[in-house]
């Protein structure tokens, strides 16, 4: 299987959300990538949001956080060897 192409703005959102198992709103996406300095506007995470939803590497629960999907595991490149979460 090829490796998806992701821009390095939806690597980061999925790193993020691999790392945070009970999900992100947009805002707290927002708040994580401006700490550590890098430019991405709310716009642009939402629009990385709705494109790895499309892929099915993401999904917005009801409580408005976004979790990661395990085709978005395989994408992140950190499928674990166990069953995650």
């Amino acid at each position: 299987m090829a490796d998806p192409i992701l821009t390095p703005s939806q690597k980061k959102i999925l790193k993020l959300l691999l790392n945070h198992k009970d999900g992100l709103t947009i805002d707290e996406i927002h708040e994580e990538i401006t700490k550590e300095n890098l430019e991405i506007s709310k716009d642009q995470i939402k629009n990385d949001l709705q494109e790895l939803a499309y892929s099915y590497y993401a999904r917005q629960e009801y409580t408005n956080k976004w979790v990661i999907t395990t085709p978005g595991l395989t994408a992140a490149g950190d499928m674990p060897f166990a069953f995650w979460p």
